[in-house]
């Protein structure tokens, strides 16, 4: 199977989704060295997997140009099965999608927020959970809140 991952964030900043990422890929490498792994993002640092996957490069860092019309053209060029998408998956996939949420902080404490990354997210990332295939997140309480909240399938998530 040909998997693709938006792998922008693994060229950024230390944070949660990024060492997710590089945990979750670096292990499945490690016990499937088989799987054809294609990394979408920005490579002009490092490589964190090294050789033995493919590197594809968007084209703009712009994230509406990722999310809108970038994306789906790669997908089609590499012949991706799967895309794994973190929060927001690219608006048209022409394959299966596979989400993961750690949370959704913006639903259930939007005091935190600003009222446009809230209205956006409401969108986007109910949109893109409700048209994944399969919804992974790290923590029961978000499961819950997933499932409650978007009106998903328990074996969904």
């Amino acid at each position: 199977m040909r998997i693709g991952v938006d792998g922008h964030v693994l060229n950024g900043k230390f944070q949660g989704s990024r060492t997710y990422l590089a945990e979750l890929y670096g292990a499945l490498l490690k016990e499937n060295p088989e799987l054809e792994l294609h990394f979408f993002g920005h490579w002009d640092k490092e490589k964190p997997f090294g050789k033995g996957v493919q590197y594809v490069e968007y084209l703009s860092s712009s994230r509406w140009k990722r999310l809108t019309y970038q994306t789906s053209p790669l997908i089609k060029k590499y012949n991706i099965e799967l895309f794994h998408s973190t929060y927001i998956a690219p608006l048209s996939l022409p394959c299966a999608s596979l989400l993961t949420l750690h949370d959704i902080l913006f639903e259930t404490d939007p005091q935190y927020f600003d009222r446009g990354l809230i209205s956006r997210n409401k969108i986007l990332v109910r949109r893109s959970a409700r048209k994944a295939l399969e919804i992974h997140t790290i923590s029961e309480y978000t499961r819950r809140n997933l499932v409650e909240r978007y009106n998903l399938p328990e074996e969904k998530v």
